[in-house]
């Protein structure tokens, strides 16, 4: 029922390994679903997506999946006990601030940077960027 995300500190980061069981839990933590008769329009799935992305770069780079809730870094693969990507991922657009915020915290544990957006490819900012149609790719190029 749990994972275990290693993490590059010495702390563990653990996830519910059911994403539809985490986010129903979320509703009731954060809005009090069963207590209310409120309707709850959007959940921040975006943590879902995270880890979900996360390990599927994992596996495509073959590495394994950290988190870095230190330095907010949305997903780091490892290799070998060395980081060798540093991801931003985000549901909607990653604006040129935010990457460039992000390349400096992101280059501090890795060489190479990435950034993901569900929405569409973002701009070169990173080392690689991945938009949908990239994603799908990868997602086929492991399924086959």
């Amino acid at each position: 029922m749990v994972s275990k995300i290693l993490t590059l500190g010495k702390e563990n980061y653990y996830k519910l390994s059911s994403p539809p069981l985490s986010l129903i839990l979320y509703a009731e933590s954060k809005y009090m679903v069963s207590e209310r008769d409120a309707l709850i329009e959007e959940l921040p799935i975006g943590r879902e997506v995270q880890f979900s992305i996360g390990e599927m770069l994992a596996k495509y780079f073959g590495g394994q999946l950290y988190y870095s809730p230190k330095e907010d870094i949305d997903v780091v693969i490892v290799k070998k006990k060395k980081p060798i990507w540093a991801f931003g991922i985000k549901m909607g657009e990653i604006t040129k601030s935010e990457a460039l915020n992000s390349i400096k915290r992101m280059s501090k544990v890795s060489e190479r940077v990435g950034f993901v957006s569900l929405k569409e490819k973002p701009n070169d900012y990173g080392d690689l960027n991945l938009g949908p149609k990239e994603l799908m790719q990868i997602a086929k190029e492991l399924s086959s």
